[in-house]
């Protein structure tokens, strides 16, 4: 036989001859398609020869075509046909679609000799040679990763009916959601292929019971072992009745069995063994058994007779009507027992021709196997539960199914014949007004004297119109409903109105119920609602079209016990457009935010707490805080943005609530935060003291400032080795102030105060939840928390959800909630849906304002001092140095006096500068290995948050080294930047760079970039180390602050606290003339101090004379108005340029 040629070299043709498709469908089917093709009944034809189907629509004797499919495999053989029409596979219009693709494309013929079979014919053979092959060389199919299930039946052979026992293996779903199912044997049966425990203790007990020889059916056999077996099986859930689509079986009671003899359509008799009901089937063997289709309970089975004597009655040849009497006589002289009918000896014949009443029974199936592919070419999912009518029809004692080829039933009543005649015109009625209503029957086995129907198009709209609008108007028929508990559109109206509750789950996080009373008892309706939305196919409610869902002016919602309730559409619809926002779909709940109680209280009827009450009418204001002027003594004209942040504060603070203050870098967070805390001690509102938490490098600034600002509060700073002995003091203090890690130290005795508020300033210390710091700060008592910083995200989502944590416990939910409906939507797949939801979830309680927003109100240059406290090794280095510089400069002056000491004392500051900027810049053993910086720490600190921000940043330092150290760390957080110094070549390209704004950052030496650059891009100067002279700082402030800036420049200038650096900045606010180029690397000048002031800038870090101390502070506060105040005041005109008094603003966040 020649070989098929490979299917590539005909990719313009179908795959197979005309020829083959006769051979497949039939010369019937194939000449009834053929008329249809010729008729042009096919409307549409699509190919796809890659994977080798045919599809497309055909017209037949409904209104709508049906939809047709035929694939074939590599070797051009039609392995599938599937239809829409009830015929359902290999049909008419299969060959139909077939024919008109082949006309418009061609088949690939292929000439076959006298002698050689068809190809189809071939194919059949090869693929049962290829069986038998597989089967010796394999034993069977196997079906892995499964799980087994036992069919029970009874044999189908002969007038015996013996219990079949068969098991199967079911595979996992494939892609297409199938699973395949293989008929096995006990004996092949291992945990290999899916057998567990309980099914390997079955298969003992069934090879103890039926032997390695069992075929099939059972008759003897030890009976107790029997009968354990079956119990075995009903109790794994998996057995079932003839087929895995049916219920499976459950254990039933003992029944008494009888032996009836039937009648057969030519009047014949033969015995038969039944229960006391129609739905029982009796399975004969060792252990009589039987099952109820009804009930799907399987059960013993007790017989007035031995089985080998029952099974010999069985036997029987059938007896004719005229040899009835004879038989009755003779078995009647067995004196048998009554339970064993005789055959009837017909005497008289009855004839009931009754009207049939329709038996409707309305359930719910899941198909498996075969079945499951029959419902799936109807549009059914796979593997899902599929709603069905059994209809069936009584005829005043017996029932006929609508497939039941006899027009009669005979039975025997006594010694007489009855006859039951059908009236099929009365049947064909039923049927009609079933598909009348939208039910077509099904081409398909089922069990009982019933046939089964689907609802076309199947859907939820079509089921609860139907039993909402035409199943009441069948109830008033003679028609008998039976409505299982399995059918899926069992509806149910509530007796009274939906009821709604409002309650307090946590401090900041209310639950809303909906629920109404059910049968004497309250149902939670959210959850039913949103299962509904579910089955809808409704992932969100922002992708929701709630109309559709309106059926009948009722919603309907699929309940636990598997009902449905109706609710009226139109209260459903006003509280869903309600919750539209609220509800969360993994927590399966309705979370009503503060913000949102106004709104919920004032759409439903709640009777509500006090605590509601008050947060609602509270924050009906929300929209509309007032501003709160300057508190009276506060030491500084607050700007109009700063009034507006401490009306925020003030407003969250009567609500016992917290915040975030996220106001950009400069915009004076600690400025507003003292004026609440003053604002509130005015007020009598502050009944127990606050605490400040801030980085060890802020808190000097904390201290200087509520000092400059607010003499009048009692501030307590909990730093030092003694602080432990000033505990004691915090009840009589205002405000109390330490470090994150000193927080973390003594959180067991600050946790034991009651704090009136909470302030975490740089609050991204506790961005992440799981540390111990984030964990130490949440045990905190206080009535209002805040958080104070300019960069509350700075990775992900999840370090705002650990700040919210501290402020309002749960406001945000869990981190596990939080994570799966803000963090993974907003960051992985950009969700602006999530973004906005969370935007206005927090929106009450955060606020940011930036610099471009408040820029009407900004001075053009702002003056910053940046305190920065230096602590461990580089603190202990400090000393270190200056008491031995301090010890040579004294010993040095005795001996030669002042004036010749003039670089000894320049080299002493000049190490003790050093010193504050990094010990790795200091040249001294003692400096060896010391690698702590609180300034570079700072630095680090604040660069992310202003490149944030959108800053274009310009940082100075005298010191090469030192900027090389920088561009280490830039290069570690990998944030770009460009660096100037007297090394670099190219000067232009580097500082074009900039200006084009392709860096962020400019690093740049006083030598190389003091004067003489025009940097307008910049709009941020820091000086990392001061150079002490007004005017060189001004020529180096002045790259970025010049003709051409048109934004308001912030200057940054870092001090280490209480060190050379802050003693020589207190020593120019009253003595001028001061020799600011002493300071300048490498360049010497004349310096005019005296023995009082070498030894003020030689004291220890915290030991300033209280002369320059008083001198300080007048400088610092003796102009507020030139300070924090606006440069446009009225009076106080200046022009920008004007150097002399340029306008400042002294505040450190």
């Amino acid at each position: 036989m020649p070989e098929d040629p490979p299917i590539s070299n005909y990719l313009n043709v179908l795959p197979f001859s005309s020829s083959h498709i006769a051979d497949i469908f039939g010369q019937r089917t194939f000449a009834k398609g053929l008329e249809y093709k010729s008729k042009k009944a096919v409307v549409n034809v699509e190919v796809d020869f890659e994977r080798r189907v045919i599809q497309g629509a055909v017209r037949g004797t409904r209104e709508l075509p049906y939809q047709v499919r035929v694939t074939s495999n590599e070797n051009g053989f039609i392995n599938a046909a599937h239809c829409s029409c009830p015929v359902g596979s290999y049909c008419k219009h299969c060959v139909a679609l077939v024919l008109e693709a082949g006309a418009i494309f061609g088949f690939t013929e292929v000439v076959v000799g006298p002698r050689e079979l068809p190809r189809s014919v071939q194919h059949w053979v090869d693929e049962v040679k290829e069986s038998l092959t597989t089967k010796s060389a394999q034993g069977q199919e196997k079906v892995t990763g499964g799980s087994v299930i036992y069919i029970i039946d009874k044999s189908r052979f002969g007038n015996i009916p013996s219990l079949v026992i068969t098991p199967y293996l079911v595979g996992k779903k494939n892609s297409a959601g199938f699973q395949k199912v293989i008929e096995t044997s006990f004996e092949d049966l291992s945990p290999e292929l899916g057998a567990n425990k309980e099914d390997e203790s079955i298969i003992q007990f069934a090879l103890a019971a039926l032997g390695s020889s069992y075929l099939g059916d059972i008759l003897g056999g030890d009976p107790e072992l029997m009968k354990m077996l079956l119990d075995k099986i009903v109790a794994t859930g998996r057995s079932y009745f003839r087929s895995a689509s049916n219920p499976p079986l459950t254990k039933g009671p003992r029944v008494e069995g009888k032996l009836k003899w039937v009648f057969r359509s030519d009047r014949s008799q033969v015995p038969s063994v039944v229960g006391d009901k129609e739905t029982i089937v009796t399975l004969l063997c060792a252990c009589p058994a039987y099952v109820d289709t009804y009930m799907n309970h399987l059960g013993f089975m007790d017989l007035p007779i031995d089985v080998d004597t029952l099974t010999k009655l069985l036997i029987a040849p059938p007896v004719m009507p005229g040899f009835a009497d004879k038989v009755h006589d003779q078995l009647k002289e067995l004196n048998l027992p009554p339970q064993i009918e005789m055959p009837c000896p017909m005497l008289n014949e009855e004839v009931i021709k009754s009207e049939p009443k329709a038996q409707i029974s309305f359930k719910s199936i899941t198909p498996i196997g075969n079945d499951a592919l029959m419902y799936w070419r109807r549009g059914f999912e796979p593997n899902k539960n599929v709603n069905v009518v059994d209809v069936s029809f009584d005829y005043g004692g017996h029932t006929f199914d609508l497939r039941d080829k006899n027009s009669e039933h005979r039975e025997a009543r006594g010694t007489d014949l009855v006859v039951y005649r059908r009236d099929l015109a009365a049947e064909r009625k039923v049927v009609q007004r079933m598909r009348d209503m939208g039910f077509e029957s099904l081409p398909m086995y089922s069990e009982g004297n019933r046939m089964r129907f689907i609802l076309t198009g199947d859907s939820d709209y079509r089921w609860l119109h139907f039993v909402e609008n035409e199943l009441p108007k069948l109830l008033k028929t003679e028609w008998s409903i039976e409505i299982d508990d399995t059918f899926s559109y069992r509806v149910i109206h509530p007796e009274e109105a939906i009821e709604f509750d409002l309650r307090e789950q946590t401090a900041w996080w209310f639950v809303l119920e909906m629920g109404v009373k059910l049968e004497g008892q309250r149902i939670s309706l959210f959850p039913i609602i949103i299962s509904a939305l579910k089955r809808a196919g409704v992932k969100d409610f922002d992708t929701l079209d709630i109309e559709k869902l309106n059926i009948n002016g009722n919603f309907y919602a699929p309940m636990p016990d598997g009902r449905m309730i109706a609710l009226p559409f139109e209260r459903v619809e006003s509280v869903i457009n309600l919750i539209r926002e609220m509800y969360n779909y993994e927590e399966a709940g309705c979370r009503v935010e503060p913000q949102q109680l106004p709104e919920v209280l004032s759409h439903i009827k709640i009777l509500p707490t006090d605590r509601v009450k008050r947060l609602a009418k509270h924050l009906e204001k929300l929209d509309r805080i007032e501003a709160i002027e300057t508190p009276e003594d506060f030491g500084s004209q607050l700007r109009q943005y700063q009034k507006d942040g401490l009306g925020w504060l003030n407003f969250l603070c009567d609500m016992d609530a917290g915040g975030i203050l996220a106001d950009d870098m400069g915009l004076g967070k600690t400025v507003q935060g003292l004026a609440l805390v003053l604002y509130r001690k005015q007020k009598k509102q502050l009944n127990q003291p606050v605490l400040v938490v801030s980085p060890t490098s802020v808190v000097p600034n904390w201290v200087n400032e509520a000092e400059r600002l607010t003499p009048s509060l009692r501030v307590l700073r909990l730093t030092g080795s003694d602080r432990f002995e000033r505990f004691k003091e915090i009840p009589n203090n205002d405000i109390v102030i330490t470090s994150y890690a000193l927080l973390l130290r003594d959180i067991d005795s600050l946790s034991l105060s009651d704090w009136s508020i909470i302030i975490l300033d740089e609050s991204q210390y506790i961005k992440n939840p799981t540390t111990s710091l984030a964990k130490a700060v949440g045990r905190l008592r206080a009535k209002a928390r805040f958080c104070f910083t300019g960069t509350p995200v700075e990775n992900n989502l999840r370090e705002l959800w650990s700040q919210f944590n501290f402020l309002m416990p749960n406001m945000l939910g869990n981190r596990k909630s939080f994570a799966n409906y803000f963090q993974k939507p907003i960051e992985r797949k950009n969700s602006e849906d999530r973004k906005r939801t969370l935007q206005r979830r927090i929106r009450p309680f955060m606020l940011r304002r930036t610099k471009s927003e408040v820029v009407q109100e900004l001075p053009p240059k702002t003056l910053i001092l940046q305190p920065v406290e230096l602590i461990g090794a580089q603190r202990d280095l400090y000393e270190s140095v200056r008491l031995v510089m301090h010890k040579r400069v004294n010993e040095e002056i005795r001996e030669k006096g002042i004036m010749g000491m003039r670089i000894l004392i320049i080299d002493a500051l000049l190490k003790l500068r050093q010193t504050c900027c990094d010990p790795r810049l200091v040249k001294l053993k003692m400096a060896d290995g010391i690698t702590d910086s609180a300034k570079l720490e700072t630095l680090m600190d604040m660069l992310p948050q202003l490149v944030e921000e959108g800053r274009r940043i310009i940082v100075f330092s005298q010191f090469r080294r030192m900027l090389e150290l920088i561009e280490a760390e830039l290069q570690q957080i990998k944030l770009d930047y460009v660096m100037l110094t007297g090394i670099t070549k190219d000067r232009q390209r580097i500082i074009n760079k900039f200006q084009r704004g392709d860096v962020p950052i400019f690093l740049i030496s006083l030598k190389a970039g003091g004067t003489g650059l025009n940097l307008t891009a910049a709009d941020t100067v820091i000086h990392y180390d001061p150079w002490w002279n007004p005017a060189v700082e001004d020529q180096a402030t002045d790259r970025a602050y010049r003709i051409g800036q048109e934004k308001p420049v912030f200057v940054y200038k870092f001090i280490a606290a209480g060190s050379v650096e802050e003693r020589i900045l207190v020593m120019q606010e009253f003595k001028k003339g001061l020799a600011g180029g002493i300071f300048t690397e490498g360049q010497a000048a004349s310096l005019a101090v005296n023995q009082e002031e070498i030894d003020f800038l030689l004291q220890p870090l915290d030991m300033p004379d209280p002369r320059f101390r008083r001198r300080r502070d007048s400088s610092r506060c003796g102009d507020n108005s030139s300070l924090l105040g606006d440069s446009t005041q009225p009076g106080n005109k200046q022009s920008r340029r004007d150097k002399t008094k340029p306008p400042h603003l002294r505040i450190v966040d």
